[in-house]
């Protein structure tokens, strides 16, 4: 926990400076693990049942090493993803039609806020590999610190090191 913590404090010193040319890989990672923190605060604003949590929980395991392509978003690359796993529960009888809503809606809040790090923070990192799966790594391990809490106290600890510009924009987006 303490690692997650000083990896999102030293990506939000990163951003105040406004770094826009490509980042260093440790760069990356502590960015798109305060991005994370964001993302996951704002997919807990929505009231989600247990099971459509754990789902959204599963799905971020899955496209941990799901990489876009050069010109793919992350939401190009996990959407479909999570929508064959959300159609196996649903199949399966284990979510219901309101449940697969919820929880494609969680992985789109996700797969919002990691492209935001690409499309705003660093469009030129687009692409790089190594930096995508950076990014990728850190954004879920952020956004896992929060969504799946262990305890309240954890989740307050993370959310002071959240980045402040994206939890404004996906709260636009997405908390109506």
């Amino acid at each position: 926990m303490k690692k997650i913590i000083m990896t999102a404090l030293a990506g939000m010193s990163i951003i105040i400076t406004g770094c826009k040319d490509v980042p260093t890989v440790d760069t990356m990672k502590a960015v798109s693990t305060s991005v994370g923190v964001a993302a996951g605060t704002v997919a807990n604003m929505a009231k989600i049942d247990d099971t459509s949590r754990n789902a959204i929980c599963d799905i971020m395991g899955k496209v941990r090493e799901c990489v876009p392509e050069k010109d793919q978003s992350f939401t190009d690359c996990w959407v479909p993803v999570a929508n064959k796993y959300i159609e196996e529960l649903k199949t399966a009888g284990k979510i219901s039609d309101i449940q697969a809503t919820l929880i494609a809606t969680g992985v789109k809040t996700a797969c919002t806020g990691i492209d935001y790090i690409f499309d705003k923070k660093y469009p030129k990192a687009k692409g790089v590999e190594e930096l995508t799966r950076a990014a990728a790594s850190g954004f879920i391990d952020g956004f896992l610190t929060v969504f799946k809490p262990a305890n309240a106290t954890e989740v307050e600890k993370a959310k002071s090191n959240m980045d402040k510009d994206v939890y404004e924009y996906l709260k636009k987006e997405f908390v109506k």
